[in-house]
């Protein structure tokens, strides 16, 4: 791939006032501004699909460390490093992941002994939505035992929504969590 050393598309100049007042809500720990986030902010309708679906997603029925495991693994299948950074640098501790677990996710297999099998499901519904863009039988009626109909709904969303992200990161060359500091 070739990498461009600046991130594709910048945020706007001049935000409106709502825009710029929502963007000051998306930050790194330390305080540093979320590049996707900014780059969206160059369309409104963009920028407000982005926001609402990853609320949604972070806001749902979906126990948080399920929701983590999701999503780190689609975001490492896509190799969306930023993001992924990003999830561990929010979420992992405050999720219960440790290193080792995180590790596992980031690799291209898994290692079977860190998960339970509710868990096990939750990693190939992200290796399949990411690599088929669908489910086996096999998956789905796994994943049906452990969750509810409106549960199933959230995951398939969560999962999509955060490959949609991965697509916008790797397209955007977000390469590493490094916003302006402002």
């Amino acid at each position: 791939m070739n990498v461009a050393s600046e991130l594709r598309l910048p945020r706007p100049a001049h935000p409106s006032e709502d825009i710029a007042a929502r963007l000051a809500r998306y930050r790194w720990p330390d305080g540093r501004r979320m590049q996707m986030f900014d780059a969206m902010a160059n369309s409104p309708n963009a920028f407000r699909d982005l926001s609402t679906a990853t609320t949604c997603c972070l806001t749902g029925e979906i126990v948080p460390r399920s929701r983590e495991i999701l999503i780190l693994r689609v975001l490492a299948l896509t190799k969306a490093e930023a993001e992924h950074e990003l999830h561990v640098a929010l979420f992992a501790n405050e999720v219960g992941l440790s290193d080792a677990e995180i590790g596992a996710l980031s690799r291209c297999t898994v290692l079977p002994e860190q998960f339970d099998g509710r868990e096990k499901l939750l990693v190939s519904l992200a290796e399949e939505i990411v690599g088929q863009h669908n489910l086996t039988d096999a998956t789905w009626d796994g994943l049906v035992t452990h969750f509810s109909p409106a549960q199933m709904a959230e995951l398939l969303m969560i999962a999509t929504q955060y490959l949609k992200v991965a697509v916008l990161n790797n397209a955007l060359r977000i390469l590493e969590p490094k916003g302006d500091e402002n």
